[in-house]
This record gives structure tokens, sequence and C-alpha cells, in this order.
């Protein structure tokens, strides 16, 4: 088993559980068998200002043959003297099988809330199909197409609905081992009886090899989220900046 600690330093850091982007925490590379990542973060300020900060995440990843199932929880908050300004978390549970390069199913469930969009819940439950349209040596390109349920509670308000969701993937790996790898992915997600209401995450992510005796990576991460029906009072886009240090143990 494969023990990954992630210690985050957040430079900027507003909603990032508005939209849930997956397909950023595949590894295709990982072996086969079970793995796990633990990650935590925190910052901490006195003085003018009395800040506290910190996240925590989970990632359970199971790969045998063709199939590849994925357990993620994630939960954060922040404190400003007596108040908090984040409140969020969220749980993602998705198993896929590969036919064959080209082909795959995807099956998956989703949980979160965030205070701070209103949003007391949201459970999305979904399926959909997959294709690696591009497996090189360093490159993969990879797109997805399906549906989902989506249920909400803002404020004390409940909504169903069915959404489409669809992805493109592209990552390039600067060497063999993929130590130092770009990913970009992009996400749309419009509701079926509403194509003008849609969701649209877009991420790019660069991890570069610091100290390679030490297993020490250097990640940075740009998130644009964008919901063109957000709650009253609740902005439709969300941009994110974040960096910190992968050490692999």
């Amino acid at each position: 088993m494969k023990y990954i600690l992630s210690i985050f330093i957040l430079l900027f850091s507003y909603d990032v559980f508005g939209q849930v982007n997956i397909e950023s925490l595949r590894d295709n590379d990982k072996k086969e068998g079970l793995s796990l990542e633990i990650g935590a973060g925190f910052l901490g300020q006195t003085g003018n200002n009395n800040v506290i900060t910190g996240d925590l995440k989970t990632d359970f990843h199971y790969k045998i043959n063709n199939n590849y199932f994925f357990l993620k929880l994630e939960t954060a908050k922040g404190k400003k003297d007596d108040e908090y300004f984040v409140d969020n978390s969220f749980a993602h549970m998705r198993l896929t099988k590969m036919y064959s390069q080209y082909i795959g199913a995807e099956i998956f469930t989703q949980i979160q809330n965030d205070k701070f969009k209103k949003l007391n819940i949201r459970q999305l439950n979904g399926l959909g199909l997959r294709s690696e349209i591009f497996k090189g040596e360093k490159d993969i390109v990879s797109l997805g197409v399906g549906a989902m349920t989506d249920y909400e509670i803002i404020e004390e308000n409940s909504n169903f609905d069915y959404r489409g969701t669809s992805y493109i993937s592209v990552a390039h790996g600067f060497d063999k081992e993929k130590r130092n790898q770009l990913t970009l992915v992009g996400y749309y997600q419009p509701l079926f009886t509403n194509p003008e209401d849609y969701r649209i995450n877009a991420e790019l992510n660069l991890k570069s090899s610091l100290i390679e005796t030490l297993n020490i990576s250097l990640e940075l991460t740009v998130v644009y989220l964008y919901d063109t029906n957000p709650p009253d009072t609740v902005l439709t886009n969300d941009f994110i900046v974040k960096s910190g240090f992968l050490i692999n143990i």
C-alpha cells in the first residue's frame, strides 16, 4: 500500500467545492491494488487579523485489471475572529471499467455542502461513458459524457433536476515517470430541461519534482468555476489559485 501525505499552502482560496473536478484526481498510472492519500493544510495569523483556516482530505484508490475505484472525502473550514468565512465539504465515489482503451463505463455518486453558497446539500448520482482517445508514453487525452440526477437543498428550498455532464482531459508528462506533469481539464454540465442553465469547471494542474531524493514535489492548481444560476446574492463565478507541496512517503 502506498501512502501519500499532501501538505498544501493556500495562496488564494475561495469556494473549492462549488463544482468538484474528479477527473483531475484520477491517477491512471497507479499500480494495481489499494492506495491511500491523506492531505492536510493549515494557515494561522494573529495581530491585525486573527485568521485560522484548515482543510483535511482523504483519497482511497483501488485498481485491478481494467477496474478503477476511488473515494474522495474532503472538508475545509476558516474563521476570522469569531466568524466562519469558509465552511464546506464533499464526498465523491466513482467506479470506472474500461472495456478497451477507447470505451469504458462509469458510475458515480457525490454529496456536498457549502454554507457560504447557501448550499445545505447537493446530491449527485450518475453514469456515463469514458474514452481515452489518445494514450502515449507521456501524454493522454480523455473524453467523457453522461447523465446525472441533481438534488439540492438551498436554504430551506429543495430542488430535483437532471443534468448532462461531459469533460475533456489532457495530461502531459515531461518525463517518463511523470514526476513533472501538466494536466488540463474542462467540465460542462447543462440542465436537460433548460440548456441555458449550466455549470462550467476549468482546471490547470502543474506538478514539478522539487527534491527527487526525498520524493517532494511542488504543485500549482488554477481553477475557474461558473454557474449560470446560483442562489441569490451568490456570484456566478469563482477563481481559485492554490499551491503546495506533495510528499510521497
